[in-house]
């Protein structure tokens, strides 16, 4: 993730596609519940998908801070669910966030590829 275009992409907030523009048929891999906890979607009904979504909250870094037990649950969730989709050919295309100006909780975007498309 320490890519020049992802670190560009992250500095542009209000270039960054919003989540809801792009939801058409997306599946959400991992969103959260009405208490902000990590809740992980259905994997077979993801991984059936062209594109899927890994949310993470808006303000990780003050979850980590104030309750360490559900900043762990969150790197748990995502790291799996990143690991599994790009084990079963997904990439992370881009991050977009659900409001404008950067605010609101972000998602990875996920794309199946043919990885034969990168090689040279």
């Amino acid at each position: 993730m320490n890519s020049r275009r992802v670190l560009e992409r992250l500095k542009r907030n209000d270039g960054l596609e919003r989540s809801d523009e792009v939801a058409g048929d997306i599946v959400r891999l991992i969103h959260a519940d009405s208490s902000g906890r990590p809740i992980t979607g259905s994997l077979d009904e993801a991984l059936a998908c062209q594109r899927l979504l890994v949310e993470v909250p808006e303000n990780i870094d003050a979850i980590q801070k104030s309750d360490l037990p559900l900043a762990k649950e969150w790197r748990v969730a995502t790291r799996r669910a990143l690991k599994e989709a790009v084990g079963e050919g997904f990439l992370v295309t881009e991050f977009c966030r659900r409001t404008r100006g950067g605010k609101g909780p972000g998602a990875y975007l996920l794309r199946r590829t043919n990885l034969d498309e990168f090689v040279s």
